[in-house]
């Protein structure tokens, strides 16, 4: 009988403790509050990486019940943060980008859940953080495989003739001073010559494809942000110069001979759901850790635009196998004027055009909306001109200025101060 009591005790004592624990965080009144943390290098430009990390989120989330009503999202740059704990009062889930950020989460002792999205290659050289990682009851998360090594490889086979390489990378990121660190190990066994290029911000990664020597055969590219968007802005131009490009992130673009790298659009669709799984009320320790496969695109038109033949060895190692042809011809715009705001992945901006409105051809990864044929173009109240293929583009001042000049020289241009 007294047995049979403490039972009884016992278990409404176990229904009272579920009763008062904490709600599922989706529960809560008002929007969910979602922080990413992220090692934004120096003089960003504001929201220039919300196309590859803040909209995916998003667009993941909703697919997974969570709309932007539903979420409020800030972002916030670890690089000078000491302590996350007062900046991030108020934040129910942190999404970390990188191992940096999650360093600084973990240092910061915070007692909200962390979501992570990091490669395996920023893990290898410290067993010891790995090990504190993997104890953490409040984080979880996608690492990405190391694929520095194969890609190189893969560009090796599909021109065994390079022997200059052109790789820019960050000496401040991890993950970017781990790739150029891996095929400085390697190029000797294939007796290529690498030729680095240095950047710690945004815009001296964009200059990169502005600093490509003549005689590089080909440009090795790491993952991190900066090159993503240097890539996204830029990718014509290695082939423009005849030179072949690997890339880590998989990429369908057909201007790109060759990605190999993580699946990022699987990796982040991964986070998203961990994301909204805490937030149904899910313990990150019951998430385990997910691991990404590595994803080879190859783009048969590019490597036909650089001449090069593929080998059936090389043809049943893609994954994806792009057929599209690759137009790097120059179009000579026509006589006349027009204005039109100016789309590209550096933002957009109003423009005017020393072309007429029919004879604007949109380039790559750039496109001309709000067309409108005009007299002529202003003599004031632009912040530059770009001159490229006789053809004069007045940069008016709703636009970056910085940002101008660096598309004009990575388009190759000449850039004119207004």
């Amino acid at each position: 009988m007294k047995t049979s009591l403490l039972l009884i005790l016992a278990a409404a004592l176990l229904a009272a403790c579920s009763d008062s624990a904490e709600e599922p965080v989706s529960k809560r009144d008002g929007p969910v509050q979602l922080a990413f943390l992220i090692d934004i290098p120096p003089n960003t430009p504001p929201d220039i990486l919300r196309p590859f990390i803040n909209d995916p989120m998003a667009e993941n989330l909703a697919d997974f019940g969570y709309t932007e009503e539903d979420v409020e999202s800030t972002t916030i740059a670890s690089g000078d943060v000491i302590d996350l704990g007062p900046i991030v009062e108020g934040i129910d889930i942190i999404y970390a980008v990188g191992i940096e950020p999650l360093r600084k989460a973990l240092a910061s002792d915070l007692d909200i859940p962390v979501v992570f999205f990091i490669s395996e290659a920023e893990l290898v050289a410290d067993d010891a953080f790995r090990e504190e990682l993997l104890e953490q009851d409040l984080m979880t998360g996608v690492i990405t495989p190391q694929v520095d090594e194969k890609r190189f490889d893969l560009m090796m086979q599909l021109n065994p003739d390079i022997e200059r390489v052109f790789v820019p990378y960050n000496p401040e990121l991890r993950q970017s001073l781990t790739m150029y660190e891996t095929v400085t190990e390697i190029a000797p066994d294939y007796g290529v010559t690498l030729l680095p290029y240095e950047y710690t911000d945004v815009l001296a990664a964009l200059r990169s494809f502005t600093e490509i020597p003549d005689d590089a055969d080909a440009v090795f590219l790491g993952s991190d942000a900066a090159i993503g968007l240097t890539v996204e802005s830029s990718a014509v131009v290695p082939l423009e110069k005849g030179m072949l490009l690997a890339f880590s992130l998989p990429n369908l673009e057909p201007e790109i001979p060759l990605t190999y790298g993580a699946n990022a659009d699987d990796g982040q669709r991964i986070v998203a759901r961990l994301v909204a799984q805490i937030l149904d009320g899910t313990q990150p320790s019951d998430l385990p850790l997910q691991y990404t496969d590595p994803q080879f695109v190859l783009s048969l038109g590019a490597m036909e635009a650089l001449n090069l033949e593929v080998s059936n060895a090389v043809l049943e190692q893609a994954h994806i196998i792009i057929r599209e042809e690759v137009d790097v011809t120059v179009v000579v715009a026509d006589a006349g004027f027009c204005n039109a705001t100016l789309q590209s992945a550096l933002g957009e901006g109003r423009v005017c055009v020393t072309s007429s409105c029919d004879g604007l051809e949109p380039g790559p990864r750039a496109t001309y909306v709000d067309k409108e044929d005009v007299e002529s173009c202003p003599a004031e109240g632009y912040i530059g001109i770009c001159t490229n293929n006789g053809v004069d583009v007045y940069i008016m001042d709703d636009t970056d200025p910085t940002l101008a000049r660096t598309g004009c020289e990575l388009a190759g241009g000449t850039w004119q101060e207004g």
